[in-house]
């Protein structure tokens, strides 16, 4: 019998089983040194959660199995606490000097999503902030249940089109499967504590969606 799926609000009991999930999903503990593994994974996070004003998540045996984050306009109150967890791994980060190397790589990142944006040179009513399905529940229709949540949220907003950023590490198929449009993306080449640039690129995407009203 296949266990029952709960589809909810996120609460905040939920914040470390995200936060874990966000962790899994980037492998942050194969390419972070270890201190910066949590306060990384918390950045990266609360920076998508603190954007979002709506975050629903899946459950599966009171267990976060999925979750997706929207952005619109309105900040709710968690996005407050999630702003200050935020500002607290910052200031984690910030200690390590001699491993920021990673982090200032990272901020190069966000900077290509925002280059990504410009380029497009148009204006977008939302945006899929975050969409995750913690390993071992993938197969079960929970990412296509969580999308469609989003896409239901900004249709009753009256939303025309939205935008994502994604890349060639996660599963940007997904996007191509839903019908979306890769509209821009940019090569990053990640370097070693020493400079050296890494072989193999990492591409970064800007997909773009339009909702039927």
């Amino acid at each position: 019998m296949r266990e029952k799926i709960i589809y909810r609000k996120m609460e905040d009991a939920d914040y470390q089983e995200v936060l874990e999930m966000v962790i899994e999903t980037w492998d942050y503990r194969e390419w972070i040194e270890k201190p910066l593994v949590k306060p990384m994974a918390e950045f990266f996070l609360c920076d998508l959660l603190v954007g979002a004003d709506d975050v629903f998540v899946a459950v599966i045996n009171s267990k976060v199995a999925g979750i997706v984050a929207t952005s619109h306009e309105q900040w709710s109150r968690l996005q407050y606490v999630w702003q200050r967890r935020q500002l607290k791994s910052l200031l984690q980060l910030a200690g390590f000097e001699d491993k920021n190397y990673i982090f200032a790589q990272y901020m190069e990142t966000m900077n290509i999503d925002e280059e990504l944006l410009a380029l497009s040179g148009k204006k977008y009513g939302g945006a899929l902030n975050l969409l995750i399905v913690k390993e071992g529940y993938q197969g079960l229709g929970i990412g296509g249940k969580l999308y469609k949540h989003f896409y239901d949220y900004l249709q009753r907003l009256g939303v025309n089109n939205f935008y994502l950023f994604t890349d060639n590490s996660s599963n940007f198929k997904f996007y191509d499967h839903k019908g979306l449009q890769r509209v821009n993306q940019k090569n990053f080449f990640w370097k070693d504590e020493d400079g050296t640039p890494h072989k193999n690129p990492e591409i970064y995407y800007l997909y773009e969606g339009s909702i039927t009203i």
